[in-house]
């Protein structure tokens, strides 16, 4: 199986109603030692945990739906995709009101052999801005023939932090 179909599997697990469906789901795509986490959830560690997780989630939030928006962008044993949660209703989360669809995105990082998810960490909404400052957090220096190379330790080493 490869990296995108294990993800879709584990992207089926969020739709099953049970947990023993949800572990089944998970069986081909998680570890014991594998772990969940996002911003309202506590760190879960294997598949039970994680379909407690799922369950408390549904339970929460009856009729949302999680529907992936891209591909799975994937380099050595890391990706990242991104989704849309779907609600029936207008939600409100630690004090942010949110509409009838969140996007977000979750990060995974695949066993060292790839054939299944050791851990994947969820982020809710856009990446937040940077401040109006212009402040500059990396500079791009250009190397000829339109090459840009991003030195961060020269940067650093500058001292032209501004």
């Amino acid at each position: 199986m490869n990296q995108s179909a294990i993800v879709m599997q584990y992207a089926s697990a969020w739709t099953k109603a049970t947990e023993p469906e949800i572990v089944e789901a998970l069986e081909g795509c998680w570890t014991p030692d594998s772990t969940y986490t996002d911003p309202i959830t506590d760190t879960t560690h294997g598949p039970v945990e994680l379909a407690r997780a799922i369950l408390g989630f549904q339970k929460a939030f009856p009729g949302a739906t999680l529907a992936p928006t891209s591909l799975l962008d994937v380099h050595h044993t890391f990706g990242r995709f991104s989704w849309q949660l779907r609600l029936p209703a207008p939600v409100e989360l630690k004090g942010v009101t949110y509409g009838t669809e969140s996007d977000g995105f979750d990060f995974v990082e695949f066993t060292a052999d790839g054939t299944r998810i050791l851990k994947i960490v969820g982020f809710f909404g856009p990446f937040p801005a940077l401040s109006a400052s212009g402040t500059t957090y990396l500079k791009s220096e250009h190397r000829g023939e339109g090459r840009s190379e991003f030195s961060l330790t020269r940067w650093l080493l500058s001292g032209s932090r501004k």
